[in-house]
């Protein structure tokens, strides 16, 4: 209000320069702010607060051999990551082909953002990488199911969640360090 009135009674461009100028170089202070911590726009937590807490692992059922690690206090990330692990043990949603980020943030009535700093930050994987361990832990407990089904591994992997032949033998390879033929054929695998 001061600048205003200021401006109104008085003439002197050399203080509307530097006022125009602090003021401009604020703007772009603010504008870059925003580029460097985008935390700011979406309500994320800090990570050094995270880092700095004691952390502990949350025991799963065999299925779903995804363990959060989560913080000791309350926080509004940890429950949110037990509500993923809930809804991932009761309706299974990776078995889907089309299985996303979106339909978790649907389901969870959060942003998709907020599910994405879950998985990233608590349970410490990338969502394509915690997908494929749902879905070979999945065809793990198929493959047990049907030793004597007729279903083929092939068959398996599509019910478990796995768009192509190639993509699920190399993710299993990966996971398991053998191909599904050798791990079905070893008595020794446990789910």
């Amino acid at each position: 209000m001061v600048l205003c009135f200021y401006f109104l009674y008085f003439d002197d461009s050399h203080l509307r320069n530097v006022v125009n100028t602090t003021s401009g170089a604020s703007f772009i202070f603010l504008a870059m702010g925003m580029l460097f911590f985008p935390e700011i726009l979406y309500g994320l937590p800090n990570n050094s607060l995270v880092k700095s807490k004691t952390i502990k692992k949350i025991s799963l059922k065999p299925v779903n051999n995804i363990n959060p690690m989560v913080e000791e206090g309350e926080d509004s990330f940890l429950k949110l990551s037990q509500k993923i692990q809930n809804y991932f043990e009761s309706e299974k949603p990776y078995i889907n082909q089309n299985f996303s980020i979106a339909e978790i943030a649907l389901k969870m009535d959060v942003p998709q953002n907020h599910v994405l700093y879950c998985i990233n930050s608590v349970y410490k994987i990338k969502f394509s990488k915690l997908k494929t361990k749902l879905g070979i832990d999945q065809t793990k407990v198929y493959l047990h199911e049907s030793i004597h089904s007729n279903i083929t591994i092939d068959g398996i992997a599509q019910l478990a969640g796995f768009s192509s032949r190639s993509s699920f033998y190399s993710s299993f390879k990966e996971e398991t360090g053998i191909t599904p033929s050798v791990y079905l054929g070893n008595p020794f695998n446990s789910i």
